[in-house]
């Protein structure tokens, strides 16, 4: 009986002993929880503990075999922090602290009111500050604030002015003019060149009131796309290198021929007709309203020219009921002409012979006949006169053959010797 009196009291004596060395070797985790201002309604945080990590022995183990339980990584060591839950750890049935959002200013206006931030005017250019800080009353309605995108050489500016106001127009591309107000209303129609590529222009309308004071100035974009040619026109009368009589015109002095041109094209376009003459070299023109080609795809126009040799250009363009430009013109299409009868051919008249002059016959003079002087067979010079008496030659003679002997004498005398 004492023996199991004695078993029945070691067994809870153990235990005791155990926890209390489990509670010396584990200091307590719990941190005291700082404050947290809370807003009105809010339900307070609830600060968590650390979870227990005493494990309950069993009954039926023996004092021997209790061991104590090893700390979890949850409840850290002596003197490291356990970090508090997020936001989105909270455990079920606790409620988060409210989420507090920084307060957004509010724009004050005149009247005392406020306006959002989504209301609050934003100038995003120097164009749009100059469209605000005009005057009440001015407006212009075309082209648009955003902009025009132009499939034609042209714009029509479009706008409200109060009043007996006046309206000025600069185009970017040099063009300026006084727009038209009738009553408070304004409209100008204005021709761009066209061009085979974009080009960008600002349209600047300005203002002034009927006492000279400014109303301000607005400033448009307006875009004016790229156009193709148009086909060239064709000549069909008269044919190139034709002669054409045509009729008489007076035109001063010149002799001036009128007569038909005529073609086809494209319908609707106009034509641009050039003249020039080639010879004689002189300046002319057309000088006459522009001629339209017809529905059915033909023209025809008359022409006044001198007579000579002319050249007949012509080109096509299309435009629209303002007067604008939808395509760039087309090339010229050209043919040359004799103008009024072929002149006569030049007959060079024969030229009269010339006089023949005849040399005056002059009567021979008297000729005295030259005196006759027979040659000599002696090959010396006559030295003598004719009237040498005949014994002089006898003598000549007679030592011609005496030094002849003597001569002979000589060349005997040498072979003796």
């Amino acid at each position: 009986m004492k023996n199991t009196v004695s078993a029945a009291v070691a067994l809870p004596t153990a235990i005791v002993i155990a926890l209390g060395g489990l509670l010396m070797t584990t200091p307590a985790a719990h941190a005291e929880t700082a404050p947290v201002e809370q807003a009105d309604g809010a339900a307070a945080p609830v600060a968590v503990d650390a979870p227990s990590v005493a494990a309950e022995p069993d009954a039926a183990s023996d004092v021997g075999d209790a061991t104590p339980a090893e700390p979890s990584p949850e409840e850290g060591d002596a003197g490291t922090a356990v970090e508090a839950p997020d936001a989105e750890e909270v455990p079920d049935g606790e409620v988060a602290p409210p989420v507090v959002e920084a307060p957004v200013a509010e724009a004050p206006v005149a009247d005392g009111g406020v306006l959002t931030p989504a209301e609050v005017p934003v100038v995003e250019d120097e164009a749009a500050a100059d469209e605000a800080a005009a005057a009440p009353g001015f407006e212009v309605t075309s082209p648009t604030a955003e902009g025009e995108l132009a499939f034609r050489g042209g714009v029509v500016v479009t706008g409200t002015v109060p009043e007996g106001s006046s309206v000025s127009i600069v185009v970017s591309n040099g063009t300026s003019l006084r727009a038209a107000v009738t009553g408070t209303t304004f409209r100008e129609a204005i021709a761009i060149d066209p061009a085979p590529f974009m080009v960008d222009y600002q349209v600047t309308v300005t203002a002034s009131a009927a006492d000279g004071s400014p109303l301000g100035s607005i400033v448009r974009e307006v875009l004016v796309l790229g156009q193709l040619a148009s086909d060239a026109p064709v000549i069909t009368s008269p044919v190139d290198g034709s002669q054409v009589d045509g009729d008489v015109v007076p035109f001063g002095d010149t002799d001036t021929r009128r007569f038909v041109v005529s073609g086809t094209g494209t319908p609707g376009e106009l034509l641009d007709i050039e003249l020039l003459m080639l010879d004689p070299e002189t300046g002319w023109g057309y000088g006459h309203d522009p001629v339209s080609v017809g529905a059915d795809g033909t023209w025809s126009t008359p022409v006044w020219l001198p007579v000579g040799l002319a050249r007949v250009s012509i080109a096509q363009q299309s435009y629209d009921e303002d007067g604008f430009a939808t395509t760039l013109p087309s090339a010229f299409a050209s043919i040359d002409v004799r103008v009024g009868p072929e002149p006569a051919p030049v007959v060079l008249a024969p030229s009269a012979p010339a006089p023949v002059v005849l040399a005056p016959v002059v009567a021979p003079s008297a000729v005295r006949p030259a005196a006759v002087v027979p040659r000599t067979t002696s090959s010396l010079a006559h030295t003598g006169t004719d009237e040498a008496t005949p014994w002089a030659g006898a003598l000549g003679l007679g030592l011609m053959l005496a030094g002849l002997g003597g001569v002979g004498v000589a060349r005997r005398r040498a072979r003796r010797a």
